[in-house]
């Protein structure tokens, strides 16, 4: 079985994913899939955190394409600046304020 590594990235716009060979550094595969954001006239800008997690399953299904890889690490990286409220049992308890988000421009005035 190949090893690889795999390199995700959350972003804003979409998760994206690498698989690397560990042993000949080239790229074996790559994925996307595209994140929905809640954009509202009022300066909000907001994503659940669990289309995250249906993201990253998605991306790493268009890249693997049903092979197989041995993971011999893992590199993440994600958006910077967004809000996740989590409850005692570390489930949000609301979609995610993002970067971008302007709802609280004024009271930063």
């Amino acid at each position: 079985m190949r090893r690889v590594f795999l390199g995700i990235d959350c972003g804003t716009q979409s998760t994206k994913v690498v698989l690397r060979d560990q042993t000949r550094d080239e790229v074996v595969a790559v994925g996307r899939a595209p994140h929905e954001i809640v954009e509202r006239d009022d300066g909000t800008r907001e994503q659940d955190p669990a289309w995250w997690i249906d993201a990253l399953r998605a991306a790493v299904r268009d890249a693997v394409r049903g092979e197989l890889f041995e993971i011999g690490g893992i590199g993440v990286s994600g958006q910077q600046h967004g809000l996740v409220c989590l409850d005692q049992g570390d489930r949000p308890v609301r979609p995610a304020k993002l970067w971008n988000d302007t709802t609280t421009a004024a009271e930063c005035d």
